[in-house]
């Protein structure tokens, strides 16, 4: 995709904050840009502690996108879930209906 000199591509108007819904004590990491993302996503999958991760919508910024991963850093009883096999369930903000 090509972009205007000095505009910025979509992807780096989308972030990414991981959430690790199993350490709820610590200090949650820095969002960060999804074109820097990917290796990280793929650690995340290799520690299989679940078969889903989450991916959300969490908040429209102007013209950037902030999005949360969660996901668990340990599986129930030892037993890892192949990275390929783990589903990505996304999930948007809610429509006000009114």
């Amino acid at each position: 995709m090509q972009t205007r000199p000095g505009t910025r591509r979509p992807a780096d108007r989308i972030f990414v904050q991981e959430w690790p819904l199993d350490q709820s004590s610590s200090p949650l990491p820095e969002a960060v840009p999804l074109s820097d993302f990917e290796e990280r996503f793929d650690e995340i999958l290799a520690i299989g502690a679940r078969d889903w991760v989450n991916l959300n919508l969490a908040e429209v910024d102007g013209d950037s996108l902030h999005l949360t991963l969660e996901y668990f850093t340990e599986p129930i009883n030892g037993v890892r879930v192949d990275p390929g096999r783990i589903l990505v369930n996304v999930s948007g903000l809610e429509r006000d209906n009114r």
